[in-house]
């Protein structure tokens, strides 16, 4: 199959446009580990691999480390299954993405960040902020001579 660029969207030979990103090649040393993370009390599932890429006359382009990582994995990846993801990578760390598209099986695998998991940790992240300032307010009036 025969891949064309179309502003930035992946199209097949045939014209359709497929989900995904810019960089395009075969998942390699696919590796699925869990960690946990204690500021947050949750358990995290990372799926590490590097992206094998080439240009249009079969020279090896540079591998991307790619990393997706979520409470839970929708989908799957194998070794050698083609891929495609958004995001530009960077040589010091692994390119964080929160979907790739799986060319191979024609499915999405994404990060599962159920929103109320976000939002709980907006609302703690703000009260932490809102002790700070408290604590601050009240170390500024005693130093200041105008406390209690």
């Amino acid at each position: 199959m025969r891949w064309a660029w179309k502003h930035s969207t992946i199209v097949d030979a045939a014209g359709s446009e497929l989900p995904g990103g810019r960089l395009v090649g075969e998942a390699r040393n696919v590796t699925v580990r869990q960690e946990f993370q204690a500021n947050s009390l949750a358990e995290y599932t990372i799926w590490s691999f590097r992206v094998d890429r080439y240009d249009a006359v079969g020279n090896r382009l540079d591998p991307i480390a790619v990393e997706l990582r979520g409470l839970g994995i929708t989908g799957s990846i194998a070794e050698g299954d083609r891929v495609a993801v958004n995001g530009k990578p960077r040589r010091d760390k692994p390119l964080r993405v929160r979907m790739v598209y799986n060319l191979t099986t024609h499915s999405r695998v994404s990060a599962n960040i159920p929103l109320w998991y976000r939002i709980s940790k907006t609302i703690g992240f703000l009260l932490g902020l809102i002790v700070l300032i408290f604590i601050g307010y009240f170390v500024f009036l005693l130093f200041s001579g105008k406390g209690p």
